[in-house]
């Protein structure tokens, strides 16, 4: 006859057989996955409970109660386990905190692997960009207000492309900026040659970023003579309105003049209220590329971040203070955005070059 102990063990086998055998059957893979992920990683005693679940349109919703001795901390540091449990690349999780709880969200991946670019998107802002869809929708950023932007992984992942929809999206507003585009690989730019200041060598590149310190220094001057903080209030208040400038630097790591280097730096922390963005792309902004100490601090300066297919955590840190990109699925345009706190993954929009050619030949043809 058995014991009470070895009853309880049959049951529980019995019951860990059924709820693998019917949970499937239902289609409740991601539950299950939950449930035993959060017994494999915690003992009974300290094991968070599940108090509701929600079949959402993409996945499944869980709210989650942690018990004394588990902290929100704990359980986030766990959460490519619940990615893996739930399908790997093809998922993707998100956990908040809401007041005591938990909120632990999975969703199939619904992104796709290819969206075209349609310039017809709302206008909102000063320099609105789409970024990219993630499952809420296309994501439109204002790069007046980052104002400052770094682009980075792998050759292939997408970050030229996002220069091509960065660029011809500014040229679609009403009152377009000027683009000052530095490209030491000389690579694929050149059909913007007419449009954009188009630097491709070292000295001209160091130069255009002592022009643009001094177009600092003189915008400063003018702010505080006519008593405005910033170049919005200045913009809405004067006829004679002061354009933007947009600096895209494409590949970061070609930047070598250490002046040159110095007037980046002076521009990622001071040029934000007269009206200087900056964008740059990079596989990997490390020190051995920017000697300057005070790089890192400058660095920061770069609200937002778009992260593509990186090969190592450590890449991924340097560019988003996250890991996240080394876990992107090997999709072309796949990314992780992130602005402030807050981390989306996303599809980046493609733009062929020669298809902007072929209209801008078009238009030409008919002006």
């Amino acid at each position: 006859m058995l014991g009470g102990d070895a009853v309880d063990n049959v049951f529980a086998e019995i019951k860990n057989d059924i709820r693998s055998i019917i949970m499937p059957m239902l289609n409740m893979e991601i539950p299950l996955a939950v449930m035993e992920t959060i017994e494999a990683l915690w003992p009974d005693n300290r094991r968070p409970q599940i108090h509701a679940k929600k079949k959402t349109a993409n996945g499944y919703t869980f709210t989650i109660a942690l018990p004394a001795g588990v902290s929100f901390k704990d359980f986030y540091s766990k959460q490519d386990y619940f990615k893996d449990a739930a399908g790997g690349n093809k998922i993707q999780v998100d956990i908040n905190q809401s007041g005591k709880m938990v909120i632990l969200e999975i969703n199939t991946d619904m992104l796709g692997d290819c969206f075209t670019y349609d310039a017809n998107y709302p206008l909102k802002g000063v320099l609105p960009i789409p970024i990219g869809y993630s499952k809420r929708g296309l994501e439109i950023i204002d790069l007046a207000s980052l104002p400052h932007m770094l682009i980075g992984g792998t050759t292939g992942g997408g970050k030229s492309n996002a220069i091509h929809v960065v660029v011809n999206s500014l040229f679609n507003l009403p009152a377009a900026p000027m683009v000052v585009l530095i490209d030491l690989k000389m690579s694929e730019y050149s059909y913007l040659e007419h449009k954009v200041v188009l630097v491709t060598d070292n000295d001209t590149a160091c130069q255009a970023l002592e022009r643009l310190v001094a177009e600092m220094r003189k915008r400063q001057l003018l702010l505080k003579q006519a008593g405005f903080v910033n170049i919005a209030k200045y913009n809405a208040r004067c006829k004679a309105k002061l354009q933007y400038i947009v600096l895209i630097i494409d590949e970061l790591a070609e930047l070598k003049d250490k002046d040159a280097q110095a007037d980046l730096e002076t521009l990622l922390r001071l040029c934000r209220s007269v009206g200087i963005c900056i964008l740059a792309a990079t596989q990997r902004p490390s020190s051995k590329i920017f000697t300057s100490k005070s790089f890192g601090d400058a660095k920061a300066n770069f609200a937002g971040r778009l992260c593509y297919q990186v090969i190592s955590n450590i890449d991924s840190r340097i560019i988003l203070d996250s890991s996240q990109g080394a876990n992107l699925p090997c999709i072309p345009g796949r990314a992780i955005w992130r602005n402030g706190r807050e981390l989306i993954e996303i599809q980046t929009p493609y733009l062929d070059p020669e298809e902007v050619q072929q209209i801008d030949k078009f238009q030409t043809t008919m002006l």
